[in-house]
């Protein structure tokens, strides 16, 4: 197995198996589980570690966009919150009492692209919430960052509207794994049949459509770890989706959904039945373990 960091238009981390090469590993809430979600200390660990970090785009009652992973906040939804509110909240202390107390706060969107100027090769996936795509895109380009700014949404129409704002920006579209986020019962097998169904019906409306703006199609998968031959979906069915993405001249990107990314032997099983173009993780060092750095 040989590993290498490569720059081709994305800060990326890349690793050879074989003749799969991974790019644009992506890492969920900045820096996973391990460190306070959306926050400018996730990101620069991030950065650091030649990763992607993906933060989220909201928006306040007053109109200060700003990166928050959660959609509540005690029993209030975040868009309730004004910027002062968002502001007031101790990030830190969410991830834990050793985080706590240390002035980690919701960084605002500004910040971040300010952070992105000092470096061209640091890029960011913006994962859109309800903040409006066309206060984003003027603020990026405030900063003169708009090209290292990967849109990121559930849609791709989305993304082709991003390309009209940004014609050689970049879109990242990404395939739930069902109608609802709830977790995976693996005994319940009419649970993993409708993923199946939903999954392979999404990505083929998509492929219609030619994916539209998107660069990359993320999946989300779920192992298990006790078995990591079964995934939600199953992996046939991703196997056969990232045919397809390739087919239509995009990159396939799988996200090994929540604890099962905490596991090697679910990059490996992943990797086996489809060697995907890059992955997305919540365990960050897991995916560095897996790509062998």
């Amino acid at each position: 197995m040989k590993t290498s960091l490569c720059l081709a238009g994305v800060l990326t981390a890349a690793v050879s198996f074989g003749a799969a090469e991974k790019s644009l590993c992506v890492v969920h809430r900045g820096w996973g589980l391990a460190m306070p979600e959306n926050t400018m200390i996730a990101f620069e660990r991030c950065w650091d570690a030649g990763l992607l970090p993906e933060a989220d785009a909201r928006v306040s009652t007053d109109g200060v966009l700003f990166a928050f992973h959660d959609p509540t906040y005690g029993k209030r939804p975040l868009k309730a919150f004004s910027w002062a509110e968002v502001r007031a909240i101790d990030v830190g202390a969410m991830k834990g009492p050793q985080w706590a107390g240390k002035g980690i706060r919701a960084p605002t969107w500004d910040e971040i692209f300010a952070a992105l100027a000092k470096d061209p090769k640091r890029e960011i996936l913006m994962d859109h919430k309800d903040a409006p795509m066309k206060g984003l895109y003027e603020a990026a380009k405030r900063h003169g960052v708009e090209r290292q700014v990967w849109w990121c949404a559930g849609s791709i129409d989305a993304a082709t509207k991003w390309k009209k704002l940004v014609p050689d920006g970049k879109a990242l579209a990404w395939v739930r794994f069902g109608r609802s986020w709830k977790p995976v019962d693996y005994a319940d097998k009419a649970r993993l049949a409708e993923i199946d169904s939903f999954v392979a019906g999404q990505v083929r409306d998509w492929e219609k459509k030619g994916f539209g703006g998107a660069d990359v199609v993320e999946l989300i998968v779920n192992v298990n770890v006790k078995d990591p031959s079964v995934a939600a979906p199953s992996l046939p069915v991703v196997a056969d989706a990232v045919r397809r993405i390739r087919k239509a001249g995009r990159k396939a990107c799988v996200l090994v959904w929540a604890e099962s990314a905490d596991s090697v032997a679910s990059y490996r099983s992943v990797e086996a039945a489809c060697r995907p173009d890059c992955y997305g993780t919540d365990y960050p060092l897991k995916l560095l373990e897996f790509l062998g750095k």
